[in-house]
């Protein structure tokens, strides 16, 4: 496993228990100064799970992380890589 920062735990917290496939998970971190952008791949079995209907789960860890960000001064960004 790669290092990981407090948000990808924090992702990786928050998104493996509802997963099929946890070993797919994976996650890589590009932070400048401080904007912080996480790239998450999941099994393409798991993403319907992980979006949600309409985008709700999706828009739901987008801001948990964001809201984790702003309270150490980061502007966080969450992208769901595509297959």
């Amino acid at each position: 496993m790669s290092h990981e920062t407090a948000y990808g735990e924090l992702l990786r917290t928050l998104l493996l228990p509802g997963l099929q496939e946890p070993a797919a998970f994976e996650v890589k971190e590009t932070r400048a100064e401080t904007s912080v952008s996480l790239l998450f791949t999941v099994h393409p079995d798991d993403r319907g799970r992980v979006i949600g209907r309409h985008g709700s789960g999706l828009g739901a860890l987008r801001s948990l992380l964001d809201f984790a960000a702003r309270q150490r001064g980061d502007r966080l960004s969450l992208l769901l890589a595509e297959d």
